[in-house]
């Protein structure tokens, strides 16, 4: 999986690139820079925040990946941009696995109570979920020890039970065929 550069770093040093995003997105520019330099998943320093910014990380470099949604929803709190026109933004994250773990945040909420939105973060979580859990056990949601995707409490798990995935399930390790396997067992 590649990131971009301007997810790594200390907590506020993304915060502030990320600012600049979403001024530029409501500008009318794009959302997600398509030639924004990356590095690969494997080479960024520290850990995988899924939810932040974290005071148990300091200063440290790790990749804030909350932090693109996270800006949005401040600007969307502070009537800078509107719900409706955020959207953009959302159906852009949809389009690559590191975007898509800033809708894992808790900052994400109003993204996912929307059950078209969430059943088309439900689907690109099924494509790219070979990338995302590729990474390995660097993710967290805010502590100095890094675990598998699967293993947090993230809006994934939130989004497949409002799709009906029993609870027992959401805590076991995921069955073989992954989430399209466990949607399905819901569905019946």
């Amino acid at each position: 999986m590649q990131l971009p550069r301007s997810l790594i770093g200390s907590a506020s040093t993304v915060a502030a690139a990320w600012r600049r995003q979403v001024t530029r997105l409501i500008r009318g520019g794009p959302w997600i820079d398509p030639d924004a330099e990356t590095i690969a998943a494997a080479a960024a320093p520290g850990l995988i925040v899924l939810n932040g910014p974290s005071p148990l990380l300091g200063g440290d470099d790790n990749v804030h990946a909350y932090a693109p949604l996270w800006e949005l929803g401040k600007a969307i709190d502070a009537g800078r941009l509107t719900l409706d026109a955020a959207g953009r933004a959302f159906d852009d994250a949809l389009g690559a696995p590191w975007s898509l773990l800033g809708l894992l945040s808790q900052a994400s909420y109003r993204w996912l109570d929307d059950a078209d939105r969430a059943r088309r973060f439900l689907t690109a979580m099924i494509e790219q979920w070979p990338a995302l859990d590729a990474v390995g056990a660097r993710y967290t949601m805010g502590s100095r020890d890094g675990a598998r995707l699967w293993d947090l409490p993230h809006l994934l798990k939130y989004a497949l039970a409002q799709r009906g995935v029993a609870q027992p399930d959401l805590v076991r390790p995921l069955p073989p065929g992954g989430l399209a396997a466990l949607l399905s067992r819901a569905a019946n």
